[in-house]
């Protein structure tokens, strides 16, 4: 596959916010970037399974292995580096940047009741980018979930929880202050959800997310360096309704 560089990878500039003279509060053009180049490839199988147990009940596993191996990965840069562009900027890395890993997902449905599981794994060996100019490079070592429902009065009122399991994530020493571990924490939720469908197809639903108000910061977000402050939303009640006529 072939990326080539965005307009603000190219042609970024300006002062930052926060203002001062210093190169380091300075974005600066790199209209010289080369594009991405990644090869790669993908092992998978699928096995589907009806009348398991009970008639009508249905069994779906999926897995599949990638490895991927980038040249030319884009990445934010500070002043100087291997280009010695006077202000922050984005520049190629060097040599090859791969990643691989697995993904597992399964799912059963009765009618009356339903299940999933899913599971991916990645090994990652991407250059640390710089926060603020993109999020964190690397994505959670594992991130998990299972989801367990069912369904009462003609499956009319569906409900149930999900479950999610997410890995600490490593962020790069560029991102992290002197005498700190370069890893945003890990973090669990719980989330509840339902509907009720009426007669001509309405539907009106009520789902509770991070029911035990965990504090977290989300994967992938830009976390503040060294910041204790986690920007994951709490519990979050929403009651939305969807009408046909």
């Amino acid at each position: 596959s072939f990326r080539a560089p965005t307009i603000s990878e190219t042609f970024t500039g300006g002062n930052h916010p926060t203002g001062g003279d210093s190169p380091n509060q300075s974005f600066f053009p790199n209209p010289f970037l080369d594009p991405e180049v990644s090869t790669g490839w993908e092992l998978g199988t699928t096995f589907t399974r009806s009348e398991l147990f009970t008639g009508g009940d249905s069994l779906r596993i999926k897995a599949d292995y990638f490895h991927n191996r980038v040249d030319d990965y884009i990445t934010a840069a500070f002043v100087g580096g291997d280009t010695g562009l006077p202000g922050t900027h984005f520049a190629n890395a060097e040599g090859t940047s791969t990643v691989k890993g697995i993904e597992l997902d399964a799912g059963y449905d009765a009618g009356f009741m339903f299940a999933s599981l899913a599971y991916t794994d990645v090994d990652s060996e991407l250059p640390s980018q710089v926060n603020g100019f993109g999020a964190q490079s690397y994505l959670p070592d594992t991130t998990a979930s299972a989801t367990l429902g069912a369904r009462l009065f003609s499956q009319r009122l569906a409900f149930g929880t999900r479950y999610s399991k997410v890995s600490e994530s490593y962020i790069g020493e560029v991102n992290s202050p002197p005498g700190v571990e370069p890893y945003e924490p890990g973090y669990e939720l719980f989330d509840l959800f339902s509907s009720w469908r009426f007669d001509n197809g309405s539907e009106l639903r009520l789902n509770v997310a991070n029911v035990l108000d965990e504090a977290y910061t989300p994967a992938l977000s830009t976390p503040a360096g060294g910041s204790a402050i986690d920007t994951g939303r709490g519990r979050t009640i929403v009651l939305s309704t969807r009408i046909r006529f």
